[in-house]
């Protein structure tokens, strides 16, 4: 199967997914499923992170608050990572896993999803945080991570912030700014570590 075929079958499987279960107590009802446009959204920013050499000798992805794990897998298939996803709250954990199940035939390129807060060493059961290359968070308590990042990651590590234009970031002193990824109504805010 190629890349495209894999792309098509990744989107057709989240698209199908209910978010209501995993998001609202049971006096809640709404059906929440993601968007088409969230997963193209992410889709074009990680090409032009791609285009613009952001990736460039970098192999090990970790999505800091990974959810369902839509990120994680599609950092596998389409960019062709070693790729992991963090994420603290259990029943997005096991959904996130599950997925990593039923996808399981679709990877090249090794992927874990590991329980825990994305700031502590301990969670990180698959791989050492300072092996990590690639960071991604969508706009999620990020300070304590990007703080990790300037104390223990490698020069050249590359963070991607995914937020809306109205999200403030904190002074990100030690980080290089990169040219910011504009996707509609968000961007992808882009740094590199000192």
């Amino acid at each position: 199967m190629d890349t495209s075929d894999r792309y098509l079958c990744i989107k057709r499987y989240f698209e199908q997914i209910d978010l209501t279960p995993l998001l609202f107590s049971q006096n809640q009802s709404s059906k929440l499923v993601f968007s088409q446009s969230e997963f193209n959204d992410i889709e074009k920013g990680f090409d032009e992170a791609l285009s613009r050499g952001y990736f460039a000798g970098k192999k090990r992805f970790c999505d800091a608050g990974c959810g369902i794990g839509m990120v994680t897998v599609m950092s596998n298939i389409l960019f062709h990572l070693e790729s992991y996803g963090v994420e603290i709250q259990e029943k997005l954990y096991l959904r996130a896993a599950q997925t990593v199940r039923d996808l399981k035939d679709l990877f090249d390129y090794p992927i874990e999803i590991m329980q825990g807060d994305f700031g502590l060493s301990e969670s990180y059961t698959a791989i050492r945080f300072d092996q990590i290359d690639i960071w991604f968070n969508y706009y999620n308590n990020f300070d304590p991570l990007v703080r990790k990042i300037r104390r223990e990651s490698s020069p050249g590590t590359l963070f991607l912030l995914l937020k809306s234009f109205d999200q403030e970031t904190e002074d990100m002193h030690g980080m290089q700014v990169l040219p910011a990824i504009e996707l509609g109504d968000m961007q992808i805010l882009s740094y590199k570590k000192l």
